[in-house]
């Protein structure tokens, strides 16, 4: 494994519809970002919650690549 790809939210299978699940739970990019620090050796890309060019600017301060 070179690339892991992140999603920073946890996603709940059962209890909350899909559209819910989009915003629900809250997102962890921290959590995500720890795990660019613990596998230094490993690129990241990181999923969930990015909506405009702007924000994935300012994740790829942290993050190697970004999904929007």
């Amino acid at each position: 494994i070179h690339h892991v790809d992140v999603h920073a939210r946890k996603a709940w299978l059962s209890g909350i519809s899909p559209k819910k699940n989009r915003t629900l739970p809250p997102l962890q990019y921290d959590k995500a970002a720890q795990l660019v620090r613990d596998f230094p050796h490993l690129t990241f890309s990181l999923n969930g919650g990015i909506c405009s060019l702007d924000e994935a600017r300012a994740h790829l301060t942290r993050f190697q690549g970004v999904m929007i």
